[in-house]
């Protein structure tokens, strides 16, 4: 059980602090568990600071694998089984946050697939830190300080907490945003004066945050906080993969193949080994003109030029710039007042981060030498510690009627948080007609997983505009035509077909939806839509896509008005099945979602990827998929995914 103790201590040290902690005499350790990585810095007694090493690499892979014999196996080692048995593999365990259990297995595994809960995955993971850190120290640590994402709310930091309680004697949450500022401060020398405030551009390899921070005297408060859970370094990677594909793929469609979607273990090296060259391919242009990508099978060099990576990067890299733009414009902060722009994450190293923000905020961004490692190190200064000369750890209420200076806890600045960890800016109480717009575009997000995706399940109940969304991204690059494609090193090192079917049999084939009854809220308004034709393909390795074409429309009618919402593109996702239930993990998602009343548009939104789950019923050519929210029918067209219809 988390207690309350844990759960509201989240205390800034003084602005400027050194980070020392008056009387801090014992190892502390600072966590940064991350969508795709996880790193960790630890504090010696004598003031030293060193990042932990795992396997040689200060970045330890935060995916998870479920061995036969029951234990959860983390890192590299995580990585390195999935290429053999990738339905027992979980790449990002951090996106699972709200889904209580992750099936990890096939249904025709010796016992089944196995149910685990994810704080059991979050806790592996830590424990791994903890064991590196105590072999590092000589001993066990017994202060640790864990960040987490702004805009996560109670509900996930007693997730996040409760792992980790299982794992450290004595834990903090402190935000990343609010590290981050420490860190700007504390480490990098940035002055940040009473009342300014810092934008902290945190683009990591799966997701990007952008979040502004004020000094408030006594500590960092988070004023406005939003994000992407589909852009980062690892978006750059599939592009540049993309970029290969255009020209071999054409070359020899079968051999490409076994590199984009490898089928065996020895395919799945390779494929991983390609993946591995293209990342460190485009970690050399950071500093490098040129660089040679090798790609296996083909057995040749392909030349990137700088520029040309920056091209395929630009499309990513604007959306991340213009949330950043909009995060200061809806905080009230004009960008020549910041005190500072502090660019944290490993993908910010890349040279256009910092060009095209210069370009569109007129303001020089900062840089630090190790990005991926600020928000940790920055975590060691946000909380000095238990011996820092505050005694017992009062509520979050009681410490604000004490006058204590709390970090914001993101369920109180700014508003709620929608699908995909964005959040929803004052939607009711009315900040001005831009960000109220802005507010209910992220509401229809969480639409779009009502609509595109019904078979995953809303688990906060209530208003869509309140359900916390997942966190982390898929890689989105461009085929070969140019149109929207999307892939991820994890997943397209891992997940293969097998002899034997890793989901419920009756499911593969392609499938058309005759009905699709959906109820959400929209503006405050309970709306039932219906739409009928889009595609469903399931392949037997648990593969899937919802095809919408150009045109899929959802429509519904109440006092008069009818509303619509017209899908156009694809989602792509993982599939599990056991017990009648469907665990689902988009993998990637194109296309765009127009929502409409009376024939007028009203908002517009890129697809969104989901995760979630639900119960199902398949039987013969009929496939029913059913929550409290959505009823979905669908009718066989063919046994073969590949189908053409």
């Amino acid at each position: 059980m988390v207690t309350t103790r844990l759960a509201c201590r989240f205390y800034p040290d003084p602005v400027g602090d050194d980070g020392a902690g008056t009387g801090s005499n014992d190892f502390r350790l600072g966590v940064d568990f991350g969508t795709s990585h996880t790193v960790a810095v630890l504090r010696w007694p004598d003031g030293r600071v060193r990042p932990l090493l795992f396997d040689g690499s200060p970045l330890l892979a935060s995916a998870v694998f479920a061995a036969p014999d029951g234990r959860i196996v983390v890192g590299r080692t995580a990585v390195h089984a999935a290429r053999a048995q990738p339905e027992r593999f979980e790449p990002y365990p951090k996106r699972c946050v709200d889904d209580g259990t992750v099936l990890l297995g096939r249904a025709d595994d010796a016992g089944g697939p196995v149910m685990v809960p994810v704080e059991e995955l979050i806790t592996a993971v830590l424990r791994r830190v903890a064991e590196e850190a105590g072999r590092t120290a000589g001993r066990p640590v017994p202060h640790t300080v864990l960040t987490y994402p702004a805009g996560w709310r109670r509900a996930r930091r007693n997730v996040l907490l409760a792992a980790a309680n299982a794992v450290f004697p004595d834990v903090t949450l402190v935000p990343e945003p609010v590290a981050a500022a420490h860190h700007f401060v504390a480490v990098h020398g940035g002055t940040v004066p009473n009342g300014s405030c810092v934008l902290v551009y945190d683009l990591g390899a799966g997701t990007f945050d952008a979040s502004v921070v004020r000094n408030t005297g006594t500590g960092f408060a988070v004023l406005r906080t939003d994000g992407l859970a589909d852009a980062g370094g690892l978006d750059v990677d599939a592009a540049m993969m993309a970029y290969v594909g255009a020209t071999y793929a054409g070359r020899d469609a079968a051999t490409w193949a076994r590199l984009s979607q490898p089928a065996g273990a020895g395919d799945r090296r390779l494929s991983r080994a390609f993946w591995d060259d293209i990342r460190a391919g485009k970690e050399i242009l950071s500093y490098s003109t040129s660089v040679l990508v090798h790609v296996p099978l083909f057995d040749t060099d392909v030349p990137f030029g700088r520029e040309q990576v920056e091209q395929l990067a630009r499309p990513i890299l604007d959306r991340t710039v213009t949330v950043a733009r909009a995060t200061l414009r809806d905080a009230g902060v004009d960008p020549a007042d910041l005190a500072g722009l502090y660019l944290v994450g490993g993908a910010s190293r890349m040279p256009l981060v910092g060009t095209l923000l210069h370009q569109r905020l007129g303001v020089a961004p900062s840089t630090v030498e190790q990005p991926e490692l600020a928000v940790a190190e920055g975590s060691l200064h946000a909380y000095p510690g238990p011996a820092a000369g505050r005694t017992g750890v009062p509520t979050a209420d009681a410490a604000a009627e004490e006058g204590v200076a709390v970090v914001a806890a993101p369920g109180t600045v700014g508003g709620p948080v929608g699908a995909g960890g964005r959040r929803i800016r004052d939607v009711w109480s009315g900040t001005g007609r831009r960000t109220r717009w802005a507010a209910v575009a992220s509401v229809f997000v969480m639409v779009l997983t009502l609509l595109a995706v019904p078979f995953l399940v809303d688990r906060g109940g209530g208003d869509p505009a309140a359900k916390e969304g997942g966190r982390g991204g898929t890689p989105v690059g461009l085929d070969a035509s140019g149109g929207a494609a999307t892939g991820s090193p994890a997943a397209a090192a891992t997940p293969s077909p097998t002899p034997s079917s890793a989901i419920d049999p009756c499911l593969v084939g392609t499938w058309r939806e005759s009905s699709n009854v959906v109820n959400f809220s929209w503006k405050g308004t309970d709306i039932r839509l219906r739409s009928s034709g889009a595609i469903r393909r399931f392949w037997p390795e648990g593969r899937g896509i919802t095809d919408f074409g150009k045109r899929d429309v959802g429509t519904g009618r109440h006092e008069g008005r009818r509303y619509e919402v017209v899908n156009s593109g694809n989602l792509r996702f993982r599939l599990r099945t056991g017990n009648g239930e469907m665990f689902v993990q988009s993998t990637g998602a194109s296309g765009t979602m127009i929502g409409r009343i009376n024939g007028r548009e009203d908002w517009r939104i890129p697809m969104s990827p989901a995760v979630g789950q639900t119960s199902y019923h398949c039987e013969g050519d009929l496939l029913n998929i059913s929550s409290d929210r959505r009823q979905v029918e669908l009718r066989r067209l063919s046994i073969d995914p590949e189908a053409q219809v």
